[in-house]
């Protein structure tokens, strides 16, 4: 009895008891996963903060793991933490540049900044791994809204709707660009497209108002707002 006593005493020293003690023979990999794991069902449930504690919980186990620090950035800048968001976006890229994803949010993030400069050399590391994937097809169109370049703009969206062709907020930045030249009639074929895409699409519906309010149609407006509403 003694001997057990002894042990169990151990045991809580050493500094968690026997859930610790039995903790001590599972793999780096799987206790990141198991904190992954729950890390991943906090956001599907819309518990952020919940989320980046287990996520930052992954991290200790695996401070290498580039996925986590990028899946962390995006939730960061979710809650509104956009130093933190950065930072974490940079840590992943540093680890792994191939995460096209988090490698094309940072660009972005460059872009709404308005640094030129920094957007274009982001796009161009990009393009060097594939000049083909959406995000660089879509990084490119913004940079062209950086450098006022609407033909430039349409053109690129054009490419990245190519690839994914189901992408209602690229019909709607499309649409708008018409807007903006004056081409309403492009400017609402694009955006209806939108709808057409996802009914429910709140922006697309608020462009197509804003379009109407715009060419001067407030009959067409009221209709477009009414159906929403409705």
């Amino acid at each position: 009895m003694k001997k057990w006593l002894v042990a169990g005493h151990l045991l809580i020293l050493v500094g968690g008891g026997a859930g610790y003690y039995f903790e001590l023979g599972v793999g780096q990999q799987t206790k990141r996963d198991r904190f992954l794991e729950k890390a991943k069902n906090f956001a599907a449930s819309g518990k952020t903060t919940e989320a980046v504690i287990e996520y930052k919980n992954a991290l200790k186990v695996d401070p290498a793991h580039a996925e986590s620090h990028d899946e962390l950035a995006m939730l960061l800048l979710k809650k509104g933490d956009v130093r933190a968001g950065y930072r974490e976006i940079v840590r992943a890229t540093d680890l792994d540049p191939k995460l096209i994803k988090a490698r094309y949010q940072l660009a972005v993030m460059h872009v709404y900044s308005k640094d030129l400069k920094r957007a274009k050399e982001k796009l161009r590391n990009l393009q060097e791994q594939d000049k083909d994937a959406y995000e660089t097809r879509y990084l490119a169109a913004q940079v062209a809204v950086l450098e006022k370049e609407p033909d430039g703009t349409i053109e690129e969206l054009r490419d990245a709707l190519k690839r994914e062709p189901r992408k209602g907020q690229i019909h709607i930045d499309i649409g708008q660009i018409h807007a903006a030249k004056r081409d309403f009639k492009a400017a609402e074929e694009f955006i209806r497209q939108a709808i057409n895409i996802d009914p429910k699409l709140h922006r697309a519906r608020v462009a197509l108002a804003q379009l109407f309010f715009a060419a001067g149609a407030t009959e067409g407006r009221r209709r477009t707002v009414g159906r929403h509403q409705g």
